[in-house]
């Protein structure tokens, strides 16, 4: 799969680009500096790589839909894990949108029953101890 995506670090100041496929997920960074240049990151524990992502500032952690599964990367420790969360059943890969809220600290996901179809509306709240962190 050809999908990057890029969300703004807000604690660090830098943007963080995820890049893989279903085995794997390959994280950069580049400092929002004028000088700032892009650099892979080492990382632990298993991911797969989606379309969507988040970061959720007060975790540090960076969150992303793959295929019916949530996946997150701590960047405090550079680790990544499953968040054990039910999904709905629907499509996840060129329909779905996620944004994070940080008013009301939730996710907010929309995701596609179908190719072309409704959109479901699902709002989730990040709770650390959910992902399993190796």
């Amino acid at each position: 799969m050809a999908f990057q995506p890029i969300v703004h670090d807000t604690r660090r100041n830098q943007l963080i680009q995820l890049k893989g496929d279903s085995n794997r997920v390959d994280i950069y960074v580049r400092p929002l500096i004028a000088d700032g240049k892009w650099q892979q990151l080492e990382t632990k524990g298993p991911a797969a790589i989606g379309r969507e992502a988040v970061y959720v500032p007060r975790y540090q952690t960076v969150l992303w839909l793959a295929d019916k599964q949530l996946f997150a990367l701590d960047c405090r420790t550079m680790r990544m894990a499953q968040v054990d969360i039910e999904l709905p059943e629907g499509l996840y890969t060129h329909e779905c949108a996620m944004v994070y809220d940080p008013t009301y600290d939730v996710c907010v996901a929309l995701i596609p029953s179908r190719f072309s179809g409704p959109l479901q509306t699902f709002l989730y709240h990040f709770d650390p101890a959910s992902a399993s962190y190796r």
